[in-house]
């Protein structure tokens, strides 16, 4: 893993670590809530590895974060939900939304080049 995308994966692990602690939840106890081996919290919480863009929604959600709190080097706010935060909470379902389809996108791109080299003409395994 790059030392910038290994920072990084550590710096959102120890966010999900102390947001998991705020609410007073054990890691089997988020790795349940969650559908997920409890060795699979603790690997994201050490930073070696990072959920995936459904799992981060899920994560923001049940620690009663925003998803921009999570993913940013900015500290969550403290204060309650304000009326003006309905917008920001919205953007973060969209930025969520727009993750999981890039990681669609990349999936299917995937798998159209694999079709692509099954039906390429000529090709002997046809």
């Amino acid at each position: 893993m790059p030392i910038d995308i290994m920072h990084r994966s550590q710096e959102l692990g120890a966010r999900i670590a102390a947001a998991r602690a705020a609410q007073g939840l054990s890691p089997d106890a988020l790795a349940d809530r969650l559908g997920v081996r409890p060795e699979t919290v603790a690997r994201w919480e050490q930073g070696a590895s990072a959920p995936r863009g459904n799992k981060l929604q899920m994560l923001a959600g049940l620690l009663g974060l925003p998803l921009t709190a999570l993913l940013s080097d900015a500290a969550p706010a403290t204060e309650p939900a304000a009326e003006g935060d309905t917008a920001a909470a919205l953007l973060d379902e969209i930025r969520a939304a727009q993750m999981l389809i890039r990681q669609g996108t990349d999936r299917v791109q995937a798998a159209e080049a694999r079709l692509r080299t099954l039906l390429t003409p000529g090709d002997p395994s046809q």
